[in-house]
C-alpha cells in the first residue's frame, strides 16, 4: 500500500475509537464478502452505519445490482431506492464503460453518501463530485509567470 493510499485511510477513519474498530471488524468478518473493504465502507462498519443496518444490500450486492440494471436492456427491478439513487449518481454510462475498478469505486462512494443521506433522515439529492486525486493550486505569481510566458511566445521571443 502506498503513502497515498495510507494516508487516506487514516483520514476516513480518524476520530474512531478502538472500540468502533473493533465493531467495524467484526461487522466484517460478520459479513464475510469483501476484503479488503474500502475505507468509506470500513468506516461504515465501524459506526452502525453499514447499508445491512438500513435493510440495504451490502455494497457488493448493490454494485452487482447497478452494474445488471445499467444495460439499455435491463428490466431495472431495484432492490431499494438507494440503490437506483446511487447507480444514477454514478452514471449508467460509467457503470457500462468503465473498468470494473474505477466504475466500482465511484459506485461505492455514492452508495456510501447515499446510505449517510438515509441514516440522517435526509432526501435522496444529488451528490457533489469528489475533487481528482492531485489538484493543481496557483498562485497569482504562478499566473502571471504563465501569462508573461504566453505573451513572449506569441511575440515571437523564445520562452
Amino acid at each position: 500500500m502506498s503513502a497515498d493510499q495510507s494516508h487516506a485511510w487514516a483520514a476516513t477513519l480518524g476520530g474512531l475509537t478502538g472500540q468502533q474498530i473493533a465493531e467495524g471488524l467484526a461487522a466484517l468478518v460478520a459479513r464475510g464478502d469483501e476484503w479488503p473493504p474500502s475505507a468509506p465502507d470500513f468506516r461504515n462498519l465501524c459506526t452502525g452505519a453499514s447499508p445491512e443496518a438500513l435493510g440495504l444490500p451490502a455494497v457488493e450486492k448493490a454494485y452487482r445490482e447497478a452494474c445488471r440494471n445499467a444495460h439499455p436492456a435491463a428490466d431495472q427491478r431495484w432492490s431499494h431506492p438507494a440503490v437506483h439513487h446511487a447507480a444514477c449518481e454514478t452514471g449508467f454510462h460509467e457503470l457500462r464503460s468503465l473498468s470494473e475498478e474505477k466504475s466500482r469505486k465511484l459506485f461505492e462512494r455514492a452508495y456510501a453518501v447515499t446510505v449517510r443521506m438515509l441514516l440522517a433522515g435526509e432526501p435522496l439529492r444529488e451528490i457533489p463530485k469528489a475533487l481528482p486525486e492531485s489538484v493543481s493550486v496557483s498562485t497569482p505569481e504562478v499566473g502571471r509567470a504563465a501569462l508573461a510566458a504566453l505573451r513572449r511566445q506569441v511575440r515571437g521571443v523564445a520562452v
